[in-house]
């Protein structure tokens, strides 16, 4: 898992969570210039879902329990 952060870190903070087998760009692209205007915004992207890793997604659980 990652999560990527987008805008001012000195806003306040917002956390997007994509649904389960979906690519965060998918769910978030379109709003993200949008949120940045009022808050620092972080999303995450599960393992498996991320065109940056080679990883495998097993489950939300699994996904917690990493480090």
């Amino acid at each position: 898992m990652k999560i990527y952060g987008f805008g001012d870190i000195n806003k306040p903070s917002i956390m997007l969570f994509p649904g389960t087998c979906c690519y965060w760009k998918t769910n978030f692209g379109h709003v993200l210039e949008g949120l940045q205007q009022y808050f620092y915004t972080l999303v995450v992207s599960y393992s498996g879902f991320d065109e940056t890793e080679n990883t495998t997604f097993v489950s939300e659980l699994d996904e917690v329990q990493k480090d």
